[in-house]
């Protein structure tokens, strides 16, 4: 149904946790938030069909039939941005445990970078950017943007994030932040 069956508030942060979300044909910028002991491809994006595509910033991967993911992308990491391309709609589905924002830090660049969200609920743009932003830094989701603008803050369409999506950042400094 797109939602994570519990949150940090009903979910202990070590508690159990299942994904539970429909993805349509085509392109999704995704990330996650539940972690399992193996992180691998096949354990995260089970029953994936021939021909789907994933690839983060730096790394790819293809599913082929009768073989499995194919490619330099092997494992999926918390707190990174994927985009994720699909032959059908699919229904992505895994269980795991729930984490905590604060043991995963977000390290970002300067220039573009592909970032997750690790929190188990939507917040607000300024509540979830937690770093200094600098005017001109700009952000954007696969529908929506924003730009910082000094004494202003952030300015642009996308207002919110949200858990399971990912979000591409130019930044003008490097940054750190949970």
């Amino acid at each position: 149904n797109g939602d994570l069956v519990c949150s940090d508030i009903d979910c202990p942060t070590t508690g159990g946790v299942t994904v539970d979300i429909d993805l349509g044909a085509g392109w999704s910028w995704i990330s996650t938030n539940v972690s399992l002991d193996n992180m691998s491809l096949s354990n995260v994006l089970p029953n994936a069909g021939a021909g789907d595509f994933i690839k983060s910033q730096s790394s790819y991967s293809e599913y082929i039939d009768n073989w499995g993911w194919f490619g330099t992308l092997t494992q999926v990491a918390i707190g990174a941005g994927y985009k994720l391309n699909l032959q059908s709609n699919y229904n992505w589905t895994y269980s795991g445990s729930s984490v905590s924002s604060s043991d995963y830090p977000i390290s970002l660049n300067s220039n573009w970078n592909w970032m997750g969200y690790v929190p188990s609920s939507n917040l607000d743009i300024n509540a979830a950017l937690t770093f200094t932003a600098e005017q001109s830094d700009f952000i954007k989701s696969q529908s929506a943007y924003s730009e910082y603008i000094n004494g202003w803050g952030w300015f642009g369409t996308l207002t919110t994030l949200q858990p399971f999506n990912a979000y591409l950042l130019n930044l003008n400094s490097p940054h750190t932040f949970t």
